[in-house]
């Protein structure tokens, strides 16, 4: 994998870096399994493919400002025609989008809680507020907001907006000001993972790393000064 060397310096108050350093781009995993998803035309049976053309003279593009739903005779097949698969083990089963999760008439409710200090291991795709009106209802958002900052979990709901062939998740976290407070919802379907995880040295180990280093350095040549 391609990476950076650089020079990591950072001092703060008692903190002082010095380190040679690699950059590299991660490949956050998704969040459940994601199985390959075709399309076919119901009527058919026939594959369906996305293609993209141009809206004006509705013709087939390689880069187009439209796409529609062709078979493989090069018919459009309308979306209520379309029948989505996903394939497991070289076989395809029929499955459903994800129904929205939120909105109107609908109740959410926390898939699980997890410490807030694990956060940072989701990649956020988008920032949400969540928010009430009522007097009963806020009163009730700063009991949850005070929650999760006393036990340090957060809750984590299912975060569908439209129907979807993925569901993401929804990580609700507080922010708090003088006299007032609000609630942060970090949508998120992949968890960061890495790739070059260091290990914690413990004394013993740093000081043997030191004392090899400077044994192997080379040794800079003797010249006496011509001053004296």
């Amino acid at each position: 994998m391609a990476y950076r060397k650089s020079r990591l310096k950072l001092r703060h108050q008692d903190l002082v870096v010095n380190a040679d350093v690699r950059t590299a781009k991660l490949s956050p995993e998704p969040l459940g399994e994601r199985p390959e998803v075709v399309r076919r035309d119901r009527e058919s049976g026939s594959l369906v493919v996305r293609q993209l053309y141009d809206k004006a003279t509705d013709e087939p593009l390689a880069q187009g400002y439209g796409f529609r739903w062709v078979n493989e005779a090069g018919e459009e097949v309308p979306d209520e025609d379309l029948q989505l698969l996903a394939v497991e083990d070289e076989e395809e089963r029929p499955f459903s989008k994800h129904e929205p999760t939120l909105g109107a008439d609908r109740t959410v409710t926390a898939d699980a809680w997890i410490p807030v200090a694990t956060i940072d291991e989701y990649l956020v795709s988008d920032i949400y507020e969540l928010w009430a009106e009522e007097p009963v209802d806020v009163a009730q958002l700063y009991d949850l907001a005070v929650h999760i900052r006393e036990f340090d979990e957060a809750p984590v709901i299912p975060f569908v907006l439209q129907p979807a062939l993925y569901r993401r998740w929804g990580i609700i976290t507080p922010f708090f000001d003088d006299d007032s407070f609000a609630l942060i919802i970090r949508a998120t379907d992949r968890k960061i993972a890495s790739e070059h995880p260091m290990p914690v040295l413990t004394d013993e180990e740093l000081v043997a790393a030191e004392e090899r280093a400077e044994a192997e350095a080379a040794p800079t040549l003797e010249q006496e000064s011509p001053f004296e």
